[in-house]
């Protein structure tokens, strides 16, 4: 599900203490919303009045402490940082000046992350000159990075360490060291990007960019390419990689760099086109394309939390049955197919389907106990749709001679023929060879190994 909100917008962030979007609206807006800080729900659309932030925001220069207590703005028009009190009614803002450049130039921020703590002190970079600095509020800690050393800064599963991309050189990775005295560079790797205008975001200790590698950052080193490039979002503790290209967010699999689908927008734009993509709540994506508008997703992709521990993320029993307590060895529509197995083939638990398991090259459907009397051959060769990024295990063959003992089958092997986007779903579609039992007859039966 995926609702476009006709609202212009610079930067958006989610608050997950207030469960809101914040937003930036530029001053080309007009009043009264322009040059504003405003709220969003992303639930019902609903918007909070506007907080003036007198100046206009910069792009990609918004942050929101840990505690979500403080929100930072940085700005185009004016070499100041806004910090915004967020424990307030309207917000209270404070207006940080920034210090001159080393050469004395005035400087504007480029991009912040909020340090560890109360959320007073913060990282960012200047835009003019590439270089890292450290405020306690209104105070700039002595020690800055050198000129041209890093653009973009994403922080990392360890305090006071950051990685960072340097835009002067754009296929140069950095490690930023914090400490009291300010920041400095501690490591570097040339070659981990290829262009220009390289965005890259940070979840859970690893690292992802608008180029579609996915890296460990503390080795500076690619571990998969995902072959896809756009505006990159990482939710690492759900194992998501997200990019936005074209009409579509594209999902992966951080453990194994695999597709697990796509989710369509209502857009006509194509290739890199967002400013920004967040995740919100259990299951949502926010999208701020180029024009300022704003695509509000949910997406049972978009999470893998399992709660209740059968094996089935909480997100697709949702959306199928608005409930976590699902019998997933029952039969909800009727058609045959227990709900794990619809999980399994990427079908529908609610909305009765054939049965998409088969023998190849053979005629008709085939039930879920595949008989395979009469066959000369030692082994019989099915073919299925699996939702692709399963975790190994999930399924199983059984085989039996008299219906009565079944067991599990040993020398299974399975080939992917094809892959497919089936409802935002990735699918890879399966032929596997499964032995029978002694003497070439009896029965197979494909089973969901449960949690």
């Amino acid at each position: 599900m995926v609702n476009r909100v006709r609202l212009t917008a610079s930067n958006i962030i989610y608050d997950s203490v207030h469960k809101v979007l914040w937003a930036t609206i530029p001053a080309a807006q007009g009043a009264p919303l322009g040059r504003s800080l405003i709220s969003l729900n992303p639930l019902n659309g609903q918007v909070g009045a506007p907080v003036a932030l007198n100046g206009d925001a910069r792009p990609g220069c918004f942050a929101l402490s840990a505690n979500a207590r403080y929100l930072y703005v940085g700005l185009t028009d004016a070499p100041e940082v806004v910090r915004f009190d967020m424990a307030t009614v309207p917000p209270v803002a404070l207006r940080i000046p920034l210090a001159l450049s080393q050469w004395g130039n005035v400087v504007h921020a480029e991009e912040i992350q909020v340090l560890d703590g109360d959320g007073t002190s913060f990282l960012m970079t200047e835009k003019e000159d590439g270089v890292a600095a450290v405020y306690d509020g209104i105070v700039l800690r002595p020690n800055r990075t050198a000129i041209y050393t890093v653009d973009n800064i994403e922080r990392t599963s360890t305090p006071g360490v950051f990685n960072g991309l340097n835009q002067e050189l754009p296929d140069t990775g950095t490690v930023l060291s914090v400490t009291a005295s300010g920041v400095s560079v501690v490591a570097s790797s040339s070659d981990l990007f290829s262009g220009n205008n390289i965005n890259i975001c940070g979840s859970g200790g690893l690292l992802l960019s608008s180029t579609g590698e996915l890296l460990d950052p503390a080795a500076l080193v690619i571990t998969a390419a995902l072959g896809v490039a756009g505006r990159p979002c990482l939710d690492a503790g759900n194992q998501r990689a997200f990019i936005v290209n074209g009409s579509a967010i594209w999902g992966f699999n951080t453990a194994t760099g695999l597709a697990v689908g796509s989710l369509a927008l209502p857009t006509i734009a194509l290739g890199d086109w967002a400013q920004s993509c967040v995740r919100w709540g259990v299951d949502g994506l926010a999208v701020l394309g180029n024009d300022g508008m704003i695509y509000i997703a949910r997406w049972s992709q978009a999470n893998t939390t399992d709660l209740n521990a059968n094996g089935i993320p909480d997100t697709w029993e949702m959306a199928n049955f608005n409930s976590l307590a699902v019998d997933m060895n029952a039969d909800a529509d009727g058609d045959g197919i227990s709900n794990a197995m619809e999980y399994l083939f990427g079908t529908s638990p609610t909305s009765p389907s054939g049965n998409p398991l088969h023998i190849v090259l053979s005629t008709g459907g085939l039930g879920m106990q595949v008989q395979a009397q009469g066959l000369t051959s030692q082994s019989i060769r099915l073919g299925f749709p699996r939702r692709a990024g399963l975790p190994a295990g999930f399924y199983r063959f059984d085989s039996t001679s008299d219906l009565q003992t079944w067991s599990p089958v040993q020398g299974v092997s399975e080939t992917v023929v094809s892959t497919a986007t089936v409802g935002g779903v990735a699918i890879e579609n399966v032929e596997a060879v499964v032995p029978l039992p002694a003497g070439g007859k009896g029965f197979v039966r494909m089973v969901t190994t449960g949690p």
